[in-house]
């Protein structure tokens, strides 16, 4: 992508992009389960089930990003990895 200068009333110029394609293996699943028994429902002034699936979802998008991620890395070009990676090119 190329970051242009903006002149007001100007042509934008536009980009198409293009690179290799990446393979996400979409077979695997992750759940999570919580009980929640009426007398602590009752008991409690707060939202106990709304909690704990909240903080249920937010600890199991964590581990979905680090698995989906975690592949990304696997198949990354040798040009951006190591000390090399996201280094400018002067000749571009």
């Amino acid at each position: 992508m190329t970051i242009r200068d903006y002149k007001a009333d100007g042509l934008l110029g536009l980009d198409r992009p293009t690179g290799g394609s990446i393979e996400l293996y979409i077979g695997n699943g992750k759940y999570f389960s919580l009980a929640l028994d009426d007398v602590m429902e009752i008991q409690s002034d707060l939202n106990i089930l709304s909690m704990w699936s909240d903080d249920a979802a937010q600890q199991l998008k964590i581990v979905v990003d680090q698995d989906v991620l975690g592949g990304i890395v696997l198949q990354m070009a040798a040009a951006n990895q190591g000390t090399a990676a996201a280094q400018l090119n002067a000749a571009e």
